[in-house]
């Protein structure tokens, strides 16, 4: 711990003194200058100031991380005459999505423990107003004004609204997130009825319509239930929306049978009804011991059970088979990867690099195990093509969200869910299962336990998708203490980190030295002449 703070500590003074660089220049600092100034500051607090404030074990070590981020992001924040301020902004522009949220996650404890000042919500208010920076403002402002770090400017967070609300129905990606910290915004504004009203039907007609993204759809609903003028009214509103999503459902399973549809573009928006029922399902109410917001109906799980049973349509091949894949970002549990077709032409080298566990024991039910689909249902599904890979993926989200709700539901069809991982050979599907399963297991981790095997087969599957996505979810799973050490899934992690593809086997690699090891120092130690046999392939050890 002392090494890895002192790291830490020289790591901060070498940003202090590139900060200082631009803040003595005797002459204006032009802005290719600073870009290539603050590079390397922007690298050490992404890379290793708020990895440590996630990652580390050490209080102690996560509490010098934070409040060295502190120094060099917020206290200049705290004027807009500070000379620091245009070195905060380049910085930010640098961070990922990920790293954003990070820097929230840090904003939003500073902000509870009061050591940041109502100015610099004032200050990033004021940058947000004269509309000269706001790549992570928005974000950093939602989260500190959630915690009372500063009042909020109804007026400039319904102007921001008005000028952005457009991406309700017509977005682009990469205002997203911004908007959507501008709708958290609003839901903690106090808005008398009339200003309130209005905007509750912009964004019901909105959640109608098919173009929201999916990421915009979760702060909507929850903006709805905060403007509403009762408890009792957003339920009604809600109720009504979660109707009308069943109708376009039940539609879609009446409509896919009639020849010279086009099932893809019917997909499309089936695809968004069904999330927007997996999105509904999940919303609680606070002020009754959290209970579900909407009922979803008995008719809803057979539809979706229905399609889970259909045939997927075969992906179109990679155009560049050898390139690497676009993205490999973690997945958090029930994050939609429908909008990625990732790389399914991408092949391994054969040679031992899975171990594939022994499910004889497990008793895994078959899809048409599934309780029976009812006679009018199974006539309104009809016979029609194969469902596009996206909308499966959407229809397999939602029943799980279904099940995150109803341990009765989980406990029946958790099994199923595994053998649709076994089965299928499309990469989102397969992801996305992965993180149904890693939900249900922080639920019912007693239902799940048993099937963890299955998981950790994945990070030998032949997608570079599918076993990224085990190795970061069963990676917080055992970090967080809901999985243990079971059967092969050591194992699993050495072969990961002899991975073919260089990303995937340095995440596997960091995961088990940097955040599994400090919390099980013997792991190795006590695999040491098990781990010689599997990194070499020999099978003739008992």
């Amino acid at each position: 711990v002392l090494v890895r703070k002192q790291a830490l500590s020289c790591l901060v003074s070498t940003c202090r003194q590139q900060i200082q660089k631009y803040t003595s220049a005797a002459a204006p600092v032009n802005e290719a200058t600073l870009a290539n100034d603050m590079d390397l500051p922007a690298r050490i607090i992404s890379n290793a100031l708020l990895q440590a404030f996630a990652r580390d074990n050490d209080d102690g070590l996560k509490n010098f991380a934070s409040g060295a981020v502190s120094e060099l992001l917020f206290a200049p924040l705290e004027s807009r005459k500070d000379k620091r301020l245009p070195c905060v902004w380049e910085i930010l522009s640098r961070f990922s999505h990920e790293h954003l949220q990070l820097l929230a996650r840090v904003s939003a404890l500073l902000s509870k423990q009061h050591l940041i000042k109502p100015s610099v919500v004032k200050t990033l208010q004021a940058e947000i107003r004269a509309g000269t920076r706001s790549r992570g403002a928005f974000e950093l402002l939602a989260n500190l004004s959630g915690n009372a770090a500063g009042p909020l400017d109804a007026d400039l967070i319904l102007e921001c609204y008005e000028q952005k609300k457009s991406m309700l129905t017509a977005g682009v990606a990469a205002e997203v997130e911004d908007f959507a910290n501008i709708l958290k915004l609003m839901a903690q504004l106090a808005l008398p009825t009339e200003q309130a009203e209005p905007i509750v039907s912009e964004l019901l007609q909105a959640l109608t319509q098919v173009k929201p993204y999916h990421t915009l759809m979760p702060p909507m609903l929850r903006l709805v239930v905060a403007l509403s003028p009762s408890r009792k009214a957003a339920k009604e509103h809600l109720q009504e929306l979660l109707r009308e999503c069943q109708a376009k459902l039940q539609e879609f399973c009446r409509t896919r049978s009639i020849p010279g549809v086009e099932l893809p573009k019917l997909g499309i928006t089936a695809t968004k009804f069904i999330l927007l029922i997996g999105d509904l399902a999940l919303l609680r109410d606070d002020t009754e011991a959290q209970r579900p917001m909407v009922k979803v109906a008995h008719q809803v799980e057979t539809y979706l059970q229905a399609i889970i049973q259909a045939t997927v349509a075969q992906e179109p091949a990679s155009s560049d088979p050898g390139s690497p894949p676009s993205t490999l970002g973690p997945v958090t549990p029930f994050r939609s990867l429908s909008g990625s077709s990732g790389t399914p032409g991408w092949t391994r080298t054969p040679g031992p690099r899975t171990i594939d566990p022994d499910l004889s024991q497990y008793s895994l039910l078959s899809l048409s195990q599934m309780s029976q689909v009812s006679c009018a249902t199974a006539r309104d599904f009809g016979e029609g093509g194969p469902i596009p890979a996206p909308l499966m993926s959407a229809a397999l989200l939602t029943f799980g969200r279904l099940c995150l709700v109803s341990e009765q539901l989980a406990k029946k069809y958790i099994a199923v869910f595994v053998n649709q991982l076994r089965k299928s050979s499309h990469e989102i599907i397969k992801a996305n299962i992965l993180a149904i399963l890693a939900d249900l297991c922080v639920e019912y981790s007693g239902s799940v336990d048993k099937f963890v095997p299955v998981m950790s087969w994945c990070m030998g599957d032949k997608s570079v998708l599918v076993r990224h996505t085990a190795i970061v979810l069963l990676t917080q799973l055992l970090a967080e203490g809901f999985i243990k050490w079971k059967n092969n899934l050591f194992f699993s992690f050495l072969v990961a980190v002899a991975d073919d593809h260089r990303i995937v086997a340095h995440f596997a690699e960091s995961a088990l030295v940097k955040v599994l090891l400090p919390k099980h120092p013997n792991l190795f130690f006590n695999h040491f002449m098990e781990s010689i046999f599997v990194l070499a392939g020999y099978q003739g050890h008992p």
